[in-house]
């Protein structure tokens, strides 16, 4: 797999990092044919989280000694449902950085990719980031990855993220049915919406690649 095929990042909670008891627990596992249970919470069900999705269905998840459970839910509850033990790992990787920034004993254990597949597409008559000053611009939850990487775009293009209404949708899924039916004026998509909003005539104003590329710079 390409590393720069996906952008998940996997995060657990410091007291459930023991890699080697957990390891050591995987292999015993598999020599007695009894697998242990692990509950992953995904916040799509989208190219991003699709490795797990995989794993799961392929079998790779069984041979390494584990039932893996995928479950999904908001991005804004993955955290929540982390530390109350409801699940042992979770994909919100925007929720994990914020929360660890925060102060949360939380850690990211796993990235997929260095690099982002969100685009930020607009509604056709929108030419250019500036014009999204009081436009309705969607995300899938606050404190999500599309958010921090939507704001991100809007400070690079001089545009003051307060100047714009950001609305949470609960789900990157549903940012760009949103943006059909014209709930909101722009997005972040990332594989496949940003494919066929391009294919369906929704204007690309701004690639998170791009923007990363030249900051380097």
């Amino acid at each position: 797999m390409s590393k720069t095929g996906w952008i998940a990042i996997l995060f657990v909670s410091v007291s459930s990092i023991l890699v080697p008891g957990a390891t050591k627990s995987a292999f015993s596992a598999e020599r007695s044919g009894k697998l242990s249970p692990v509950r992953i919470g995904v916040v799509s069900r989208s190219t991003l989280d699709m490795p797990f999705f995989v794993a799961r269905d392929r079998g790779f998840f069984r041979e390494e000694g584990l039932a893996a459970e995928i479950i999904l839910m908001r991005s804004s509850l993955t955290l929540q449902a982390m530390l109350a033990g409801s699940i042992d790992f979770g994909t919100a990787t925007g929720t994990a950085i914020n929360a660890i920034v925060n102060g949360a004993d939380v850690r990211v254990v796993l990235a997929m990719s260095d690099k982002s597949s969100f685009d930020l597409f607009a509604h056709p008559s929108i030419t250019s980031v500036q014009q999204l000053h009081g436009r309705k611009f969607g995300i899938g939850g606050i404190g999500g990855i599309s958010e921090i990487l939507a704001r991100q775009i809007l400070i690079a293009n001089q545009v003051p993220p307060d100047q714009v209404k950001f609305l949470s949708l609960g789900q990157n899924s549903l940012t760009y049915p949103s943006l059909k039916a014209g709930v909101i004026d722009a997005a972040m998509l990332q594989i496949p919406q940003n494919f066929l909003a391009q294919d369906e005539g929704f204007r690309k104003l701004e690639s998170d690649r791009r923007r990363a590329a030249r900051a380097r710079d």
